[in-house]
């Protein structure tokens, strides 16, 4: 008897967890758009926003053709200087029915907050870290920085949210859209040794990486440019494809530390790793600590700290109800410092603030 009143119990809360998922997600949405609505030019504070609606303006001039796809990619250069080829592809796309830039990042926006709902809706059953999950989502620093100026890293991170979403739905889509991810934004690359070290730690819900995927989109979208750029006779717009990455003053010194990474942790010393099984997870999480630490160290903490950030707490809300009580307590407190930070933080500059001084 006891166990069928678990099982109705468990299927009483499954069937409030989604009833209460639409709910949450109007009242996400519904305060962004008043946030929007009131804050309106104070949400920018680094005056980027108009560089990226530029970007959008002139991608949706393109038109809608393979030569106009590979155009997306002089765009992008031209326009905010970024040598992934994704983000531009999706605007391209978006902007074939959604023409106003305005418009197009309010849907990517939607998309993305819609996407932290169905995640947040995870930690139902434990109604103090709910209100939480849901304050943070609508008021905490990072995530106002990501929904109103980093919007190439936003496109970056829906690909992720989705990639997280099919993980242990259809692992090939998965694997693609996370591969989407890392080309929409280079930073991505730094959270691979973190999947591996998590993987390790038991997080099962885990976007892949797949070798063949990234080859496979690499070489396609690459085909897309090199044929227009033959179609035109245009040897100057193949060079650029290749060579204009390298003038990117930073690139060279994130490309060396993403190697170095990657071999670290993907190729030589993966066997090496796995001969310390016998130490447990107190190993892989000193291992995720160093790394962490060093990565900060060695690139900066201005937009990586925010990238480690949100891909954490986006990855423990789609694990969350795999863990065990006790591992929820233990991982959110090893996490609480950034999550507080990001917390206190968005009171402070977050949209709370702009909305009261736009107000006053």
């Amino acid at each position: 008897m006891k166990l069928q009143y678990v099982d109705h119990k468990e299927k009483f809360l499954s069937k409030k967890r989604i009833t209460v998922a639409p709910f949450l997600i109007f009242l996400i949405v519904s305060i962004y758009a008043f946030v929007v609505n009131v804050g309106d030019g104070y949400l920018d504070i680094y005056g980027a926003t108009i560089f990226y609606y530029n970007w959008v303006d002139e991608i949706a001039k393109l038109q809608f053709s393979l030569s106009g796809l590979a155009e997306t990619y002089n765009v992008t250069l031209k326009e905010i200087s970024a040598p992934e080829p994704i983000s531009g592809i999706l605007v391209y796309f978006i902007t074939s029915f959604i023409k106003v830039s305005t418009n197009v990042f309010h849907l990517i926006n939607v998309l993305v907050l819609i996407l932290f709902a169905y995640f947040i809706k995870n930690t139902f059953k434990e109604k103090v870290l709910f209100a939480l999950m849901f304050i943070v989502v609508i008021t905490g620093y990072y995530e106002y920085v990501l929904l109103h100026m980093t919007h190439r890293f936003k496109i970056s991170l829906l690909f992720l949210m989705l990639s997280l979403y099919f993980a242990n739905k259809k692992q090939g889509l998965s694997e693609a859209l996370f591969v989407f991810s890392l080309l929409s934004h280079f930073s991505m690359i730094a959270i691979l040794p973190m999947i591996f070290c998590l993987r390790r730690l038991g997080f099962t819900v885990l976007p892949r990486f797949s070798v063949k995927k990234s080859v496979a989109t690499i070489g396609i979208v690459s085909l897309v440019y090199i044929f227009n750029a033959f179609e035109g006779s245009d040897t100057e717009y193949l060079t650029l494809i290749f060579f204009n990455k390298f003038n990117q003053s930073s690139l060279p010194n994130q490309a060396v530390f993403t190697l170095i990474s990657l071999l670290l942790f993907y190729g030589i010393f993966k066997k090496f790793f796995n001969r310390f099984n016998i130490f447990g997870p107190l190993f892989y999480l000193g291992a995720l600590f160093i790394y962490i630490v060093l990565s900060l160290s060695f690139i900066g903490t201005s937009r990586l700290l925010m990238v480690y950030y949100i891909t954490f707490l986006l990855i423990y809300l789609a694990n969350y109800p795999y863990f065990s009580p006790r591992k929820r307590t233990v991982i959110f407190a090893l996490f609480s410092p950034l999550f507080f930070y990001n917390f206190i933080n968005g009171f402070i500059k977050g949209p709370i603030a702009i909305v009261y001084d736009a107000i006053l």
